[in-house]
């Protein structure tokens, strides 16, 4: 896969500014639902589990454009959403697959971990996205890597900072770097894909 992707590697930024050239000249509503569609692209493509964009004020109200259309936004993508952290000009939206989400949370591995760190073993996905949220307003909590379907060994070694990363992606990874390589290709390759969409 990642061989794949090496054959992409070229043309990747320029794809992508041309994207960002290409929403740049569109109404605010149409820029934003792209801006979503292209961040969180692995999710929306059933690949990944969740994905984090921020949404942030600058040219644009993007803040009340959202506001104003999450409902919208979230059903053409069909996928959820829950706001984990706000102010005037930022909010940082987790955006998830509802079924993939429950089915790693449930795996007996996560479930036991998420419970060591706090969370209710085995509860409903309401209450581990209540659980995240409110972790979100103290720092930015290591498990949310579990939530963003990160490695669970990745996750662990990241929390206890003794361990030299071997390479870096979408997130630390520790332990199978060839693992990870391929996985980051993959959610690279769905973003890719969801420009060619657009554009072409």
């Amino acid at each position: 896969m990642e061989k794949i992707w090496q054959e992409h590697k070229d043309n990747y930024k320029n794809n992508v500014l041309k994207f960002y050239r290409y929403i740049d000249e569109l109404e605010d509503l149409e820029y934003l639902t792209h801006l979503i569609g292209f961040h969180s692209a692995p999710t929306v493509s059933r690949i990944k589990v969740g994905s984090l964009v921020n949404i942030k004020n600058s040219k644009r109200n993007l803040i009340n454009t959202w506001n104003e259309n999450k409902i919208n936004i979230a059903k053409f993508f069909k996928i959820k959403f829950v706001e984990l952290k706000k102010d005037d000009n930022s909010y940082l939206i987790y955006f998830y697959d509802e079924d993939r989400l429950l089915k790693r949370i449930r795996s007996e591995e996560i479930s036991l971990y998420l419970s060591l760190v706090g969370y209710e073993k085995k509860g409903s996905i309401d209450s581990y996205i209540k659980k995240l949220k409110e972790n979100f307003e103290i720092l930015v909590p290591p498990e949310v890597g579990i939530f963003l379907d990160y490695p669970l060994l990745d996750v662990i070694d990241f929390m206890k900072d003794s361990k030299k990363c071997k390479y870096c992606g979408y997130w630390k990874c520790y332990n199978d770097v060839k693992g990870a390589k391929d996985r980051c290709s993959i959610y690279d390759i769905t973003k890719m894909e969801y420009i060619a969409k657009l554009i072409n």
